[in-house]
């Protein structure tokens, strides 16, 4: 949706590609693929992530509220810096599963109630989470990521907690629907709070079983 943090999907780099040449052009490429969600100073950061002429380690899907593209419920971000730092070794595809499934920032809240999401003045929006589920599937899959690194206790993003549709405040266990769908397909879903296991996943491993022997 919104491409990558530290190679940009759909931006191929080339070994020995300088800055100064076409710095701008790939800056507005950036910021038009990221959309009007996010300020156009998160182009530049994208573009000082760049590593140019590196393979890219592990592929992860990450909430892009999480990198501070402002596409919540209230309008705003939960930038985290531990989710933001991964980008310094790793590719990062951002989604948004519920801009994927047509609705609006800002929007009203929702919860799951009953297996359905509903939004705080009622109205039932389950067909939009799920159609948002699968493309955030859909982006998984074509970006190769087996990983991903998801906003807890969202309707969409929570991978072991979500609100409990009273819009209290309450928590209880659950995923989101776009979580539960990628872990149905193998994915590895992690939160903002729990993304310390991702270091023990296979892929990790098996990158630093690669470094170490190089």
């Amino acid at each position: 949706m919104y491409g990558a943090v530290t190679r940009v999907s759909g931006f191929p780099q080339r070994r020995g590609y300088s800055q100064r040449c076409g710095a701008r052009s790939v800056i507005g490429r950036i910021y038009r693929r990221l959309g009007e969600s996010a300020p156009r100073c998160y182009a530049l950061r994208i573009l000082r992530r760049l590593r140019i002429g590196r393979d890219v380690s592990v592929k992860i899907l990450v909430s892009a509220c999480l990198l501070g593209v402002k596409c919540r419920y209230d309008g705003g971000a939960k930038p985290d810096a531990r989710v933001s730092a991964l980008a310094d070794e790793h590719e990062l595809v951002p989604v948004c599963p519920e801009k994927l499934g047509g609705l609006e920032s800002p929007r009203e809240p929702s919860e799951i109630s009953g297996g359905r999401v509903f939004g705080r003045d009622g109205r039932d929006l389950t067909e939009k989470f799920e159609l948002g589920a699968r493309r955030t599937l859909e982006a998984a899959r074509r970006a190769g990521c087996r990983c991903a690194v998801l906003k807890e206790r969202s309707p969409s993003c929570g991978s072991s907690s979500v609100y409990d549709g009273s819009f209290s405040g309450r928590v209880v266990p659950g995923a989101g629907l776009a979580a539960a769908l990628l872990m149905a397909d193998g994915v590895k879903v992690f939160s903002e709070e729990t993304i310390d296991g991702l270091f023990e996943t296979e892929e990790f491993k098996n990158e630093s079983n690669r470094d170490a022997q190089q």
